[in-house]
This record gives C-alpha cells, structure tokens and sequence, in this order.
C-alpha cells in the first residue's frame, strides 16, 4: 500500500463516488460512514448531527476529516465497510474493474478478484491516519471496541493464532507473519520453557499455548503474553 498522505479522503472519496455513487456527494459520504460504523446507543452519531455542508465540504476537501474520523473510528470494522461496497458493485463486473483501475495504486493487493475487501481496508486506514491527528488512535496502545480484551480475541482453533492483535488491535496481517506490524506481539502466545541447570530457557521450540493463558499446561512456564507483556493486567477477566 502506499503512502496515505497520496491519496486524501476527498480524493479516495471522489474517486469512489465517480464508480459506484448513486446519489449526491455530501448524501454519498453520509452514507459511507454511516454504513461502516456500528456506533452504540450511548454515543452522538455524528451522521445524524452533522450537515449536508459537513459532508459536501468532506467530499470536496474543504474539511479536513480528523475530527468525525477520531469519533467513528473505535467502530469502524472493514466487514461492514465490504458489505457497503459489494451492496452497491453487485457482482457488476464494470463497476469492479473500475474501481480496481482508478484505486489500485493505492490498494494492499496485486489480486484484482480481492480489490473490494483491500478498498475497505484502505478506507479504514484513511480513517485511521485522519483520527491520529486528533489523538485519537495510536497504534501502539488502540482498541478497536471498547469491550475488547484478550479474553474475548478470535484466534485459529487449530494453531491458537490471534485474528486480531491483542495489544494494539491491528487485523492486517501478511501470509505468514509472525509478529503484529503494529507494535510487535507475537501472533501466537507462547511458554517461556524451563530453566535448566545453567539458568537459560530450553532450547527446545516454546509450547504454543491459547492467547489467554497465562501459563503453559504442558511445562507450567508463565506465557510471554502474561509476563513479557502483561496483557491479562491491561484487559482483566470480564
């Protein structure tokens, strides 16, 4: 992907609406939030409080997006963002190939048949650097649900590999990494083996072990989620 600071949100905004905009502008980025933000009941709905103007001026890079994206941007999720874009292309196959000619220098993917889920993320990451200027998001110490915790984190049944990473949150991960981009954790939780005779861990590989246990049921050992980074001390039990 490339540099954010290449392509504003009036930009990506624009170049959106020329494919698949249905309706005016300010309507047309009203609805773009709107249909990729799960907001809670508690929270002012910043789509519904602000005007037709704020939206226009958004789309035409007369505002800039920091303060509305520092509110959304804890309940944004790339899914619903998927689900806005795939609601609007419906398997037209013109409307994808434009997308993918006029966003694909932008996009995190050389894979035409994957250009709408790596729109989506583009936006939220648009979202994302916008909110950063306002303090609202740093990637090493954001949730992106206020209920998140790594009791609560999806991970692989199998390999016990998080889904999303525990400590800063962060989902984009490449084909086989190892450790979050964001802020480093390891993306399985592991023991930190035995000690032997000369005080050092075992060499043998560490025991994989589930993201929330805090030590390892095969050899007893604490995990390095718990002691290496106290994660279990950040997000308690619920």
């Amino acid at each position: 992907m490339q540099d954010m600071s290449h392509l504003s949100f009036s930009e990506f905004a624009k170049r959106l609406h020329e494919v698949i905009g249905e309706e005016p502008p300010a309507s047309f980025v009203r609805e773009l939030f709107s249909s990729s933000v799960s907001l809670p009941s508690t929270k002012e709905n910043p789509m519904v409080t602000q005007s037709d103007d704020s939206f226009r001026k958004y789309f035409t890079g007369g505002n800039d997006i920091s303060a509305i994206a520092s509110k959304v941007i804890e309940y944004m999720d790339v899914e619903d963002v998927e689900g806005f874009l795939n609601s609007r292309i419906q398997d037209d196959h013109d409307k994808k190939c434009k997308l993918w000619d006029s966003l694909s220098p932008w996009l995190d993917t050389g894979n035409f048949n994957c250009c709408i889920e790596s729109t989506a993320r583009l936006f939220v990451e648009i979202v994302r650097v916008a909110a950063s200027k306002q303090g609202k998001w740093k990637r090493s110490n954001a949730k992106a649900k206020q209920d998140f915790s790594v009791y609560t984190i999806p991970y692989d049944e199998n390999t016990y590999e998080v889904y999303r990473c525990p400590n800063c949150g962060e989902t984009h991960f490449d084909v086989g990494a190892e450790y979050c981009p964001g802020c480093g954790l390891p993306l399985t939780n592991h023991c930190k083996g035995v000690v032997g005779i000369s005080g050092s861990h075992w060499d043998d590989p560490p025991h994989v072990c589930k993201p929330a246990q805090k030590f390892c049921q095969k050899c007893g050992a604490p995990t390095v989620y718990y002691e290496d980074f106290h994660l279990m001390d950040k997000a308690p039990r619920k």
